[in-house]
């Protein structure tokens, strides 16, 4: 991979996603079952679609943020470390990019539902449970869980397999 081109994010985006939803069948039976109880469809119709879209959007800047760094990370690793060890940095790299956006993201959201909701507080929301157990949920991504957490660990996995894939394409062409 010589540059990262908009289509090649595309398609890196999209070979990820397909990825991690074939490889989670819980996210199927979530959806099949339709998420009851979910605390997402307490919002109205506009004000979920007002969260998609945040929440979207910080998704794909945290895919671009990973996917780039890996590129960059790669690159210059390329130069003096074996391609395995160039594979597991740039995916480490995405894990702790998405530790830090897994801890940001809560008041972002927050910021978002004193918009909607009136009488909210204004308050600093603790960084996002970044636990061994929470952390375990995130890559299971099980059909018990919320829209949240399958949101949550579908972004995760989406970053970590672009990181992983733009460093081993970017080091195919490593002649060493």
């Amino acid at each position: 991979m010589k540059t990262l081109t908009p289509f090649s994010l595309f398609r890196i985006l999209v070979t990820c996603f397909i990825f991690t939803v074939i490889i989670h069948p819980g996210l199927w039976k979530a959806v099949a079952r339709g998420y009851r109880g979910d605390h997402l469809f307490n919002l109205s119709g506009p004000q979920i679609t007002g969260l998609v879209l945040i929440t979207s959007g910080l998704a794909l800047i945290l895919f671009l943020t990973s996917t780039v760094s890996s590129y960059v990370v790669s690159n210059w690793m390329n130069k003096y470390a074996p391609r395995w060890i160039v594979i597991l940095s740039c995916t480490a790299l995405a894990l702790v990019l998405c530790a830090i956006a897994l801890a940001v993201v809560p008041q972002l959201h927050y910021l978002y539902y004193r918009s909607i909701l009136p009488g909210l507080p204004a308050q600093w929301v603790p960084a996002g449970d970044l636990s061994i157990d929470s952390l375990r949920r995130y890559l299971l991504v099980s059909a018990e869980d919320s829209t949240s957490y399958h949101a949550q660990g579908v972004t995760v996995w989406v970053c970590v397999c672009a990181a992983a894939l733009v460093a081993y394409e970017n080091s195919k062409a490593d002649t060493r």
